[in-house]
């Protein structure tokens, strides 16, 4: 999902059961729940270019993309973009997938209506740059959407826990950052953005938040 590839390849190939457990809990319950909250922010999804950057498996794009939306994915693990084939493949949809570093996507300045991803910018160690490349492709009057892990969530618990005792090995996933709602406002306004939202998102059972711009 992010410019470093090898830890999500070796996710997508690791262990199907351990990956295909976490998909399946992410298909029928948190890809749901992450569609309904992104719809509050967009006025609407038919004809509406959108762009999943580092989308993973795509899963939730492959949804709106049946509800009419203009949709592209881009992800710099070339077995992320094999999987999100696969699923708009099952959804009967046309498949536009791009594999190239989020942080220098190959898009011209406000190409898309939205952008949006889920679970990315807390890989990064300077997440605000992800951001701002985000905005750059994003239309003016356009929003961005992006679902973070929360602080203090139970999973951000579990992660100090494996941390504390060096078993963080056991982590499904790269190594991460778990945000507070103050440290999603203050990438808004670093950056120069006073339209914004930050919040907690209570319908993920405390795991995630989001942070919304409009440009």
């Amino acid at each position: 999902m992010a410019s470093k590839a090898d830890p999500w390849d070796k996710y997508y190939k690791k262990d199907k059961t351990t990956v295909n457990i976490i998909e399946k809990i992410n298909k029928l319950y948190f890809s749901v729940v992450f569609e309904h909250y992104f719809k509050q922010y967009t006025p609407k999804i038919k004809d509406t270019k959108i762009l999943e950057a580092a989308c993973g498996s795509g899963l939730m794009s492959s949804r709106l993309s049946k509800q009419g939306a203009d949709t592209y994915l881009l992800d710099f693990s070339a077995y992320a973009l094999k999987d999100a084939g696969k699923n708009f493949k099952n959804n009967k949809q046309m498949f536009l997938g791009t594999k190239a570093d989020i942080m220098k996507m190959p898009f011209n300045d406000n190409t898309f209506d939205i952008v949006w991803n889920q679970g990315v910018i807390e890989h990064f160690d300077k997440p605000e740059k992800v951001v701002k490349e985000m905005m750059r492709i994003t239309k003016k009057g356009g929003v961005l959407i992006i679902f973070i892990p929360a602080y203090l969530s139970p999973l951000h618990i579990i992660y100090n826990i494996l941390l504390t005792t060096k078993t963080i090995n056991l982590w499904p996933f790269d190594k991460q950052k778990f945000f507070k709602t103050k440290e999603l406002r203050d990438i808004a306004k670093d950056l120069g953005y006073s339209k914004f939202v930050a919040r907690r998102l209570p319908r993920t059972l405390g795991l995630s938040s989001a942070l919304i711009l409009k440009k």
